[in-house]
């Protein structure tokens, strides 16, 4: 399984301290954009640069998605919170970002010194995200409360999430510092697509739902604390996540994304889990099936996903395709690699991850030629081992030199659609279980997307985590062509020959 890793957030502190009076306070500062001139409180500053590793991923929450990544970078506004502790003084205080680097991995902040921080050591905590802070204890802040519209983008602006550092002993005797800033929770998504016939409406809520309690921390009301000293929550852990749906209605054959921040709680594993989708009063739907229980804690700083499908009467998790109840094994045959490559080198494979032996003589491959709708199809036969392929070739090929079929199959273009078919009805009906392209549509010379993906002068080879082919032709274009493929110069063939399915991924990177 492709797995993603949890990024740290470095800052490093250039300390100046000079002489500070000395004062009994709990109390609140406004942020400070400026730095003050006035000498004496000069000697005062302190100058604080938060920066990322160069090969890591990013800090603040700039969130842009990356497949199932999340990546962070540092913007203009960002603020933190930080809290100064001191002899059993606390003094918190805004402070907004003065400069970026062109890479937006390093921020720096300028900041005064309350005039309460004495000569001699204190503690420094920085918070990132959207919290309260507690009118009588400034080391009390509130979580921030699940996102008003359940998008990527209102997690962005409202910031709602949050991550902390700490740093214990500083002081003017020590002008340096390096401290790290660490997620305090992770970000779910659930996938919801509408796979019926009319559209979904009345959506207000989706929960994640699983008994016994004790593993999900909600802050509906606001209230939830965290006490920065101590690292503890000072509420009891609920039995669900609820997050806002973005939209109200579902259009059928469209996918809805709905995300919600969330602390993460060390040592326990989530049970079990239902999904519901509610309306402002009661709940509409909850799943017919369940997603298993966790054999591990859910990490901080991970981007974790739920698929699920709904056709009005019934709604039940799902792979990452929609195409069926989530499991390990493929829900049919599948392309696994498309060669379009120089001269006569056009090659395809497709895979079996069925979990059993397929018999062949039920498929048949057919070329869609320039936009037609009737096809050339070469019927196949013997038998497919599980975990095996089947790799076809036009003729007078050169660059693969291992086991393949001949065939006028292969003479694809990149504005061709390839389509693999089963066979029922006693070979009067043909029923799709993955195409390529689209049948019907002819885009010119190729179908492209993002990345500088293309079907002509390119070799895709499938993403080792799908697990089943597409059965209905697209509306417009290839879809799937950047988010089920990876993209490989012309004649690469080394992956010819084999396939790799992992199993489903459930989460991504979130840093």
């Amino acid at each position: 399984m492709k797995t993603t890793y949890l990024y740290c957030l470095m800052l490093t502190l250039f300390i100046l301290i000079g002489s500070c009076a000395t004062e009994d306070i709990q109390e609140i500062r406004e942020g400070k954009e400026e730095l003050n001139t006035d000498p004496a409180i000069a000697q005062r500053s302190m100058s604080l640069q938060a920066s990322m590793p160069a090969d890591e991923g990013g800090t603040r929450i700039a969130l842009t998605l990356d497949e199932k990544n999340v990546r962070l970078t540092w913007e203009e506004g960002d603020s933190i919170y930080l809290l100064y502790v001191q002899n059993g003084r606390k003094i918190g205080e805004y402070v907004v970002v003065k400069n970026i680097s062109a890479d937006r991995k390093k921020a720096g902040f300028d900041i005064t010194l309350p005039e309460a921080i004495e000569d001699g050591t204190f503690d420094l905590y920085g918070v990132y995200g959207r919290i309260g802070v507690n009118s009588v204890d400034p080391s009390w802040i509130y979580l921030p409360m699940h996102n008003s519209d359940g998008s990527l983008q209102s997690l962005q602006e409202e910031k709602q999430m949050m991550m902390i550092f700490k740093e214990e002993g500083l002081s003017n005797a020590t002008p340096q510092a390096t401290v790290t800033f660490n997620h305090e929770g992770s970000l779910f998504c659930i996938q919801l697509m509408n796979t019926g016939g009319g559209s979904l409406t009345n959506l207000v809520y989706a929960k994640l739902y699983g008994n016994p309690g004790g593993w999900a921390l909600n802050n509906d009301g606001g209230s939830e604390e965290y006490i920065l000293p101590e690292a503890r929550y000072t509420g009891d852990a609920d039995n669900y996540i609820r997050f806002s749906s973005p939209e109200s209605s579902l259009a059928p054959g469209d996918t809805l994304s709905i995300w919600g921040w969330f602390p993460t709680l060390p040592d326990v594993n989530w049970p079990q889990l239902d999904l519901d989708l509610e309306d402002s009063v009661q709940m509409l739907y909850r799943s017919s099936n369940s997603k298993p229980a966790r054999t591990s804690p859910t990490a901080p700083g991970k981007s974790y996903y739920f698929y699920a499908a709904c056709n009005g009467s019934d709604l039940h998790f799902t792979d990452s395709r929609f195409s069926a109840t989530e499991g390990e094994q493929a829900t049919d045959l599948f392309f696994s690699e498309y060669v379009e490559g120089s001269d006569n080198n056009k090659y395809f494979e497709f895979y079996n991850g069925t979990g059993e032996d397929v018999d062949l003589s039920a498929y048949r491959i057919s070329l869609y030629k320039d936009g037609n709708t009737s096809p050339f199809s070469y019927k196949l036969s013997g038998t497919l081992s599980n975990g095996a392929v089947r790799v076809f070739k036009y003729f007078y090929t050169s660059i693969y030199k291992g086991v393949s079929t001949q065939s006028s199959v292969a003479n694809f273009d990149g504005n061709d659609a390839l389509v693999l078919e089963k066979i029922t009805d006693g070979g009067s009906t043909y029923t799709p279980v993955d195409i390529i392209d689209r049948i019907g549509e002819n885009p010119g010379t190729s179908w492209t997307a993002d990345g500088g993906y293309s079907t002509a002068n390119k070799t895709l080879r499938r993403k080792s985590l799908v697990r089943g082919g597409i059965t209905v032709n697209p509306v417009s274009g290839f879809p799937t062509l950047a988010t089920e493929w990876d993209l490989y110069d012309q004649d690469v063939v080394s992956g010819l020959g084999n396939h790799i399915m992992e199993a489903e991924s459930s989460s991504g990177g979130f840093g």
